[in-house]
């Protein structure tokens, strides 16, 4: 049994090599003897080696392709985490809990967007393999779709939730590297196309990773759910506000709910506004007018009469001065 599990580990680590370098491993099953340390560190040996046949270049533009992700995943732990401190009672939080919602609503759907634009990408590489006849000549329409690909992939994953995006772009990630990886294989990409993308499909993929944890992470004793989906949530929610006495900020006690509409407002504010509320201020100011209308019609006819009663009072004087 103990032989049996060491052959195991030698060949499941081989196949793991295989797989990750596009079947260009130097060193096969059979061909490396030993322990199955020794099988590691001669796989991992053949990784190297296929690692340093990427172009410099690659790696340097490779790398700074990571940088949107490495802010989104690291804004997102803070933002989660100053929304977390906002909604418990008692905590020091920096930014209030509207804002640090909203920022961590923007924050996913900037690198759900990154995430596609990457996918695309991918995709393209293969359209220039074909458009210069690599690997033996043009390929044809296999090749074609293998580009294609990718974009079907991310595309639809941008009409997706926040944190539904993120998952499917990361088994898209993990899906697009195999078939990289059977591209590899079959000699349509250089050798160590397959390794390459590789590295950058696991840095992506826990970026993809730490984000949604993040997320989850922070809003696992929240009433209201995944903090990405807390926004839409809150604002259906009735609000409960305290009364102060401070004039700088009137606050009414109370709860604010029921339909609202919005519309632009002056400095790029938007104005809310409850409909209710609204109808209920337009018939109050409705029958203000009527009352008014009413006042104004009676003193109106007060006045007249009382020119009229003024006009036959001097009649009458005038009449008798004659007499």
């Amino acid at each position: 049994m103990k032989e049996n599990a060491k052959q195991e580990i030698k060949k499941a680590t081989s196949d793991i090599a295989s797989v990750i370098t596009g079947g260009n491993d130097p060193k096969p099953v059979g061909q490396v003897g030993g322990s199955s340390l020794g099988e590691l560190e001669s796989s991992v040996t053949s990784l190297a080696g296929l690692a340093g046949n990427v172009p410099k270049e690659a790696w340097v533009f490779g790398a700074a392709g990571f940088l949107p992700y490495l802010g989104t995943s690291l804004s997102t732990i803070y933002l989660a985490r100053q929304a977390h401190l906002a909604e418990a009672a008692g905590k020091n939080s920096t930014i209030d809990l509207d804002t640090a919602l909203a920022l961590l609503h923007h924050v996913e759907m900037i690198q759900v967007s990154y995430g596609a634009v990457i996918l695309s990408f991918l995709g393209a590489i293969h359209w220039g393999f074909e458009f210069a006849g690599y690997g033996g000549g043009r390929k044809g329409t296999p090749r074609y779709l293998l580009g294609i690909a990718p974009v079907l992939l991310g595309w639809p994953s941008l009409l997706l939730p926040g944190q539904l995006a993120l998952a499917s772009q990361w088994a898209a990630f993990t899906g697009v590297w195999y078939l990289d990886s059977r591209a590899t294989a079959r000699g349509w990409t250089p050798s160590w196309y397959s390794t390459y993308r590789f590295a950058l499909t696991a840095v992506v993929g826990s970026c993809i990773v730490v984000t949604l944890g993040a997320s989850n992470y922070y809003s696992r004793d929240s009433s209201l759910g995944s903090a990405a989906d807390k926004l839409a949530k809150k604002n259906r929610a009735p609000v409960n506000v305290k009364h102060t006495e401070d004039a700088a900020s009137p606050l009414i006690e109370g709860e604010v709910g029921g339909e609202f509409s919005a519309k632009p407002a002056e400095d790029a504010y938007v104005m809310f506004e409850n409909e209710e509320k609204k109808k209920e201020k337009e018939e109050k100011e409705r029958q203000e007018a009527e009352e008014k209308a009413k006042k104004e019609a009676e003193e109106k006819a007060n006045k007249a009469k009382e020119e009229a009663t003024e006009k036959a009072k001097a009649a009458r004087d005038k009449a008798e001065g004659r007499s």
